[in-house]
This record gives structure tokens, C-alpha cells and sequence, in this order.
């Protein structure tokens, strides 16, 4: 069956990875679960800046009825060449907003589309999805813990004003062995700079999805799962 007959056939999900094959390729491997095992579509828009044969290739070695629509180029003249890909990934997201509202209006009109789905860096673009009236919901590319670091991250910035290096006490994640804050990322090591801020506006925003996608399982973790479920009034269901 063509590709096209396919999109307007199945229910249709928006996938939006960040940039790199790291978050492309676990997106894939979900879109392929749900196209083969609960006959969906699906399409994947990626931002042209960060492009590359590999991307391409592996986008056209997908199931037929994964498709893929390339963002337009975002000018970033006004950034630094210096400065951190956290920066760079900032700016390029919030100023893709209105060609993935483009993006999502043009798959709602034309396949049955169900849900967008951005991975862990696209919280910005939630509420694309809300003023089209489209369920949303996050991709949490890496683990359980790793997932409710981010989720409380937000509450210790507010909490605490030493850098994180410096912190008296272990970091206590319910269900998780206690993390020293010289372990936390590097990416927030730095509290007064622009890549901290912009990670935590990232993870403030994952309230506004309609649920959490965890790369994990039960077993593997079994704390950090059951404290995701017992804190289910605090964010999204996982």
C-alpha cells in the first residue's frame, strides 16, 4: 500500500526529536513499534541545522508509513560561535515555534493525527500542539531516575542558591540511591549561566504535557518507578 494511503488510513502521530542520532533513533524505535504492532503512521519533523546524510539515510530506511518533514533553516548569526549547544539548541527550538504550528496544522488537515510527541528538550513546543486542540506528550529519551532529576530539578534551583558542587547533603530522589551534587550535570554545573536556566525552563515545562514516555521498564528500576506512580498528583503520568 503507498505511503500516502497509508497517512490518511492509521491513526497519525508527530514525532519531533532533538538533534543527533542518540534522540532520533529511540523515537524510531518507538514510531516502528506502534506502525508495525498497532497499525499507526507516523512522521517526524527534524530541524535542518543540524541535518546530515546519516539523518537522511536513516529517515528514508524507515517503514513505508514513516514519513519526515525537514524544518526550515534557522539563522543563528546572532549567537556566538562559542557558545554551548544547550544555547544553540535554545534558540533554534523557540524560533521553530511557528513552522511546527505550520507543520501540525498541514497533518492534522491531512492524516488522522492523534498525538504529538517531542522528545525531552521540546517543552517549548507543547503548547503548539494545545492551540491546535492536539494531545501531547513528552519523550524521556533516557531513564526513570534520570527522569525525576529533571521533574524535582526545578524545586532545588528554588531551593537552594549554593552551586550544586557545593551542597552539604546528598541530592534524595524518592526511590533512588542518594546523588552527590558533584555527579549532577555538567550542563547545571554552571548555575548563573544561560544553559542551566534554559535546562531549567526545559524541565519546568514537562507539566504542561499530557503525559511522560519513559525509556525504561519496571523491573530495572523498581524505586524510581513506584516514586514516578506515587507522585502522579505532582506531573504528568508516566
Amino acid at each position: 500500500m503507498e505511503k500516502e494511503k497509508l497517512t490518511t488510513q492509521f491513526p497519525h502521530i508527530a514525532f519531533l526529536p532533538s538533534p543527533g542520532m542518540g534522540h532520533l533513533i529511540p523515537l524510531a524505535e518507538l514510531a516502528k513499534r506502534l506502525v508495525c504492532h498497532h497499525c499507526f503512521s507516523a512522521t517526524f519533523l527534524t530541524f535542518t541545522n543540524f541535518s546530515s546524510p546519516t539523518q537522511s539515510s536513516f529517515l528514508s530506511s524507515l517503514h513505508p508509513s514513516i514519513s519526515s518533514i525537514s524544518l526550515p533553516f534557522i539563522p543563528l548569526d546572532d549567537i556566538p560561535t562559542s557558545a554551548r549547544i544547550e544555547i544553540i539548541l535554545a534558540a533554534i527550538v523557540s524560533r521553530s515555534v511557528p513552522y511546527v504550528r505550520d507543520a501540525l496544522a498541514s497533518l492534522k488537515q491531512t492524516t488522522r493525527l492523534v498525538a504529538f510527541v517531542p522528545d525531552l528538550f521540546g517543552t517549548e513546543l507543547l503548547p503548539v500542539a494545545k492551540e491546535l486542540s492536539i494531545p501531547h506528550f513528552m519523550f524521556f529519551t533516557s531513564n526513570c531516575m534520570a527522569l525525576l532529576f529533571f521533574l524535582h530539578l526545578p524545586s532545588l534551583h528554588m531551593a537552594t542558591t549554593c552551586e550544586y558542587r557545593d551542597l552539604p547533603e546528598p541530592f534524595l530522589l524518592p526511590g533512588c540511591l542518594p546523588l552527590p551534587g558533584k555527579d549532577f550535570l555538567d550542563t547545571v554545573m554552571d548555575r548563573k549561566s544561560d544553559a542551566c536556566a534554559w535546562i531549567v525552563h526545559v524541565m519546568k515545562g514537562y507539566n504542561s504535557a499530557q503525559g511522560i514516555l519513559v525509556n525504561s521498564f519496571e523491573k530495572m528500576e523498581p524505586g524510581a518507578s513506584k516514586a514516578l506512580k506515587n507522585e502522579k498528583e505532582k506531573h504528568p503520568p508516566v
